[in-house]
């Protein structure tokens, strides 16, 4: 900015105070998406989207982390997949959810993505050759906060609510979510997920069903009602205010 290089060591100062903030953003981040989604003020924004760009844009999210560790990353989509009106955020967001999670639990080996179509949806799934996961502990995993017990899991740097989001968020496409593993080392774990494709219904289903009463389902018929347009070049701008102005669409 100034004109004048920075020492190196100064050059790695500010890169670990970057890399730390960007994790400190991540939790708030989680955090935010967590309270909207319980108090059922997020909804999807469904497009005609191609799945294997949402699928690289997270891929080369998380790739530098990666292969930073010395894993070998794999891409697999399979060519039938085409397009489906998805939320591609969210779904790139659950994406990296899972790579970040296959990241974290994995010191060797690979990691792997894939795609094919089933049965009018698409199925994604993220493997890894990780410490796995034992059996008691699945249906714990999409619990908020939840995380695996042991020394090895509290040195990640998750908070527990990765997992929980990627579900509600797989849950308002009105697909499901699961893990395959045996909790043994080596063998890893596996996270797949479904989304049909056909699907337009913009409701968020996870949300609704929490909404028992007239009156809320009224506000929230108000709230579809009221817009505002946003002209930006820049995506945190829309993202930011997009989280802060949940009384308009």
């Amino acid at each position: 900015s100034y004109g004048t290089p920075l020492p190196q060591a100064f050059v790695a100062d500010v890169r670990e105070i970057y890399r730390n903030s960007q994790h400190l953003l991540s939790i708030i981040d989680d955090l935010l998406d967590s309270t909207q989604l319980r108090a059922g003020k997020m909804r999807l924004r469904r497009e005609l989207t191609r799945i294997e760009d949402v699928v690289m844009d997270a891929v080369a999210a998380v790739q530098p982390l990666i292969e930073g560790k010395g894993l070998t990353l794999e891409v697999v989509i399979d060519p039938s997949v085409g397009s489906g009106l998805i939320d591609p955020t969210r779904v790139r967001q659950i994406l990296i959810n899972l790579l970040n999670n296959a990241r974290r639990f994995t010191t060797q080996g690979r990691i792997s993505v894939r795609a094919h179509c089933t049965e009018g949806a698409v199925e994604f799934s993220v493997s890894d050759t990780g410490i796995g996961i034992p059996p008691q502990d699945h249906e714990r995993l999409f619990q908020a906060f939840g995380q695996l017990e042991g020394s090895f899991s509290r040195a990640t740097d998750g908070i527990g609510l990765g997992l929980s989001i990627s579900r509600d968020l797989v849950e308002m496409h009105g697909g499901r979510i699961w893990v395959e593993s045996q909790g043994i080392p080596g063998q890893g774990s596996t996270f797949r997920f479904t989304l049909p494709l056909s699907q337009a219904d913009d409701t968020p289903r996870p949300l609704l069903r929490r909404t028992a009463d007239t009156s809320a389902r009224r506000a929230l018929s108000d709230q579809v009602m009221r817009a505002v347009l946003l002209v930006s070049p820049d995506e945190e701008i829309t993202e930011m205010l997009t989280r802060r102005l949940n009384e308009y669409e």
